[in-house]
Formats: structure tokens, C-alpha cells, sequence
């Protein structure tokens, strides 16, 4: 057993990592490149996110056969999500024609952070009996999570410098909120004997996010619609995020990384 928690703490701190490449913008040459294109990269992340609230959505319904159960749980996270942003009063912004240059609130990137935290409980979840199993499926489980989680953290890192955060707190936070993939081992091995919740958590988040991506993400998109080559590149860089998303959820399933399907095969 001990050699099992060792493990899974090892392939959690490495997911955690993914968590900093978000310094890779720090650099002077990037740093100026990406405070210029910020738009089209949170474009670009509103693709990512709806790839990650359909991959939750699937995740949940592979482990969860009562569909109606599933889409409560996803009505949940949106209802939530909703009085979560009418406790934050100032995350609250109608995105108009003439004030398309207003950024995303702080308030917006904290339900996009929570989102992201039930999220990572889920990995942390999974990855444990993923080890149980075996050594080998265990580092084939978070191999495909890092994967995921690579791609989506430098979503979350456009958003949140677009919210008004600096690099250095852009990098402490979306660190702070992976290390929530600790509290999922915790649980894990609490939970090992059952799914149960792991489906509902799942669908919770998937509504979490699509909350986000409709309030937070698409409207900067439509705000710029009338302004016909920034909207096209907006447009653009938003199914480019879809496609390389789907591209690394193919690269995953090709080699045999989906983690849900190797969950599925040990309970």
C-alpha cells in the first residue's frame, strides 16, 4: 500500500506542474506577443472549455448509465454556478457593442477556477484505483490526464491574465486550484469500493463550465461581430481550440490512455 500512495502523490505533483507553464509567457519576447493577442487566445480557450465540459459530460455518462440522474447533476453545477455569480455582484458584465474591450472579471475567473477544482477532485479520483490495479495502469491513467490538463491549464492562464491578474498571481492560482487533485486521492482511497460519485461530480463541473463558457467566454466573442476580421479570427481561433483538444483526446485514445474506459475495467 505504501508503494501505491507513493505513486499516486508522484503522478499528482506531476500534474500539478502542468499547472506553471504558464511561465513560459513570462518570458520578455512572449510576454509582449501574448498581452497583444490576448483576445484570440481566450477565443482560443473557449474552445478548449467546451471540449472539457463535453469530455466531463462523457466521462460521467460512461460511468453513470441513468441519463436523467446525469443531467441533473449538470443542471446542478449551472444553477450553482448562477447563484454563485449573483453572490459576486461585480463578475456580473453585459458585454455591448461599444465596451468590447472590457476584459473578463475576477468574478468570472473564480467560477471558471471553480469549476476547474471539482474537476481536478475527479482526476484525483480516478487516478487512485487506476494504481490499485497496477503500477502500469496507474501511470498510463495520469499520463492521459497530463495530457488533458496541459492543454487546459494554458486556457485557464489567458483567462485569468485577461481577468486582470498578474503572471505571478495567474501561476499561484491555477497552481492552488490542481492541487485540489490531492483532495481527489483522498477520496479515492476512501471511495475505492465505488463509483457512485464520481459520475455526479463530473456532470456538476461539466455544467460549471458551460455556465462559464456562455457568461464569461462566448459574449467578448459576439461583442465583436459587427468588426468583421477581428470576429473571423475570434471565430477561428475558437474551433482551433475545439480541434486540438479533440486532437489530443484522439492521441490519448489511440494509445490507450483513456483514463474513463480503464476506470470502467476496474470496478
Amino acid at each position: 500500500m505504501f508503494e501505491i500512495i507513493l505513486f499516486t502523490l508522484g503522478s499528482a505533483f506531476a500534474i500539478m506542474s502542468v499547472s506553471l507553464i504558464g511561465v513560459l509567457f513570462a518570458w520578455k519576447s512572449l510576454g509582449h506577443w501574448f498581452e497583444t493577442n490576448l483576445l484570440y487566445l481566450v477565443s482560443f480557450s473557449a474552445g478548449v472549455f467546451v471540449f472539457v465540459s463535453y469530455h466531463l459530460f462523457k466521462e460521467a455518462s460512461s460511468l453513470e448509465s441513468n441519463l436523467i440522474f446525469i443531467l441533473l447533476a449538470l443542471s446542478l453545477g449551472l444553477i450553482l454556478f448562477w447563484l454563485f455569480d449573483k453572490l459576486l455582484p461585480e463578475s456580473h458584465h453585459h458585454h455591448t457593442e461599444s465596451d468590447c474591450k472590457h476584459t473578463h472579471s475576477k468574478g468570472g475567473a473564480k467560477k471558471m477556477l471553480l469549476g476547474d477544482a471539482i474537476h481536478n477532485i475527479g482526476d484525483g479520483i480516478v487516478i487512485v484505483p487506476a494504481f490499485m490495479t497496477s503500477i502500469e495502469v496507474g501511470f498510463v491513467v495520469s499520463i492521459g490526464i497530463l495530457i488533458h490538463e496541459a492543454i487546459q491549464e494554458i486556457s485557464e492562464f489567458f483567462v485569468l491574465r485577461q481577468a486582470g491578474h498578474t503572471i505571478k498571481q495567474s501561476l499561484i492560482k491555477n497552481f492552488l486550484v490542481s492541487s485540489t487533485i490531492l483532495i481527489g486521492l483522498f477520496l479515492g482511497f476512501i471511495l475505492s469500493d465505488t463509483e457512485k460519485l464520481l459520475a455526479p461530480l463530473l456532470a456538476f463541473a461539466s455544467g460549471g463550465f458551460i455556465y462559464v463558457i456562455l457568461v464569461d467566454l462566448i459574449p467578448p466573442i459576439l461583442c465583436h461581430r459587427r468588426h468583421k476580421k477581428v470576429f473571423t479570427g475570434l471565430i477561428i481561433l475558437f474551433f482551433l481550440g475545439l480541434i486540438v483538444s479533440f486532437g489530443a483526446d484522439i492521441l490519448t485514445n489511440t494509445l490507450g490512455l483513456e483514463h474513463t474506459e480503464t476506470l470502467n475495467s476496474i470496478l
